[in-house]
Formats: structure tokens, sequence, C-alpha cells
């Protein structure tokens, strides 16, 4: 259950400064975005006052989706986006074995809607919040684009639904099932042909009226870039 006092929270949280002077991020570490599970936690980086732009991007890290892998692998990357101006929300989520899908997309699908309800707590502007992953992440993030309204992946958790995010940005992200990514990774994720059509949903997205755009590495920058001068989605 979300907590009460939100705000108190966030008082109590012990902050890590990573740089000095007019430079300064601060982050805050381990805010449980859904108290049901150890793992469905985020740590907040928040930019230099005199760069914060308002908008905002979810980070999400690869590793095949399994135990092993965990958010820290893209911390130097939520560190960059918040000197660039972005408030930085570095996911955790559930990963195999107890991860399997929908799960790991519901709890980053809690994760966005927890920031949403939040926002102004991290001066985010919550139509502004795009998702940059990488490998299994880069599905992850996809997905956050592409089927957040889909009742396949919809959360249940406290934070309830929400709607896709601005942008996306995947580095080497999986768009569906059959691209040549590992079977056995692929099959201790989705577990039955069922969830793995599910899975493979990404193949509907449509670059220029879809929902999200999912952006090659090469340009990644510069499309945050553009929504960080945006006002709107």
């Amino acid at each position: 259950m979300v907590r009460a006092s939100f705000a108190s929270l966030v008082t109590a949280l012990a902050c890590t400064v990573l740089h000095a002077g007019c430079d300064t991020v601060v982050v805050e570490t381990a805010i449980s975005y859904d108290d049901r599970f150890p793992d469905t936690v985020i740590d907040v980086y928040r930019p230099p006052e005199r760069l914060a732009s308002g908008a905002a991007v979810l980070t999400i890290h690869g590793g095949g989706w399994r135990d092993g892998s965990d958010r820290t692998s893209m911390a130097a990357a939520a560190e960059r986006l918040a000197l660039a101006g972005y408030v930085a929300i570095n996911v955790e989520y559930r990963r195999v074995p107890g991860g399997e899908f929908p799960r790991a997309v519901q709890d980053c699908l809690c994760a966005l809607a927890f920031v949403r309800q939040h926002a102004a707590s991290w001066q985010i502007d919550p139509a502004r919040i795009a998702g940059f992953g990488y490998s299994a992440g880069g599905h992850l993030v996809s997905m956050l684009g592409t089927a957040a309204d889909d009742p396949a992946v919809a959360p249940d958790c406290a934070a309830g639904t929400t709607g896709p995010l601005a942008a996306v940005a995947s580095g080497a992200g999986i768009a569906g099932g059959n691209n040549g990514v590992a079977l056995a990774a692929l099959q201790r994720t989705v577990g039955t042909p069922l969830a793995a059509e599910a899975f493979s949903r990404l193949y509907r997205v449509n670059l220029t009226t879809g929902a999200a755009t999912e952006i090659g590495q090469g340009i990644a920058g510069a499309a945050l870039r553009g929504l960080a001068i945006r006002t709107g989605p």
C-alpha cells in the first residue's frame, strides 16, 4: 500500500550528493513504488536546480529479465541525465525467477504511475516523462510506450494504471519474440506460447502515428533533448 504521506518519506530518505557546487545531483534511494515486493523500488536523481527542465526519464536496466542484474548498471546513465537537466528515475523490477512475463512490465508501469502521482514532489511535468532502457530494459520501456493500455500487462498495484511514456529510447531492445534473442532467456521470461504472443505486441508499433516513438541509439540523445524543451508530450 502506498504510504499515507509521501512527503514525509522523501524527507526521511538519506540523500547522496554526487557533485559539489552548482552541479549538484541529489540521489534519493530505494523509494518503494509497490510495498508488496522488495525489488519494486526506484532511485531518483534530481538535477542541479539551475538546469532543471521539468522533464524526466525512466531508466530501466537490462540483463535478460533475470536475477543477477540490477539497476546499478544504469546508475551512471541516470547521473548523466540529471546533469543534463532531467529528473532521472532509475527503476528496479522483479526478475526471473519470480518476475516472469507480464510481471516485469507490470512493475515498470506501476513505477511510472507512482512517479506521475508524486510528480510535484520532484518538480516533474507528468506529461513529459520519457523512457531509456537497454536490452531487456529496451523491451520494457518500449512496452511502456506502446502497451500501457493493454489489459494483458495492466498493473494491480496501489498506484494503479497510467498512460504511455511521451518518448522511448530503446538500446538493443527486443521488439518481438522471434528476432534472434537467446531462446533460453526468452523462454524463462515468457513461459508459455500465449504469453509470447502478448510479449511480441511491439510489432504493431507505427513509427509515424503510434503511441510512442522507438528511437535508435544514435539519435536518442537528440530526442531526449527535444523532450526537455517541449511544453507537452
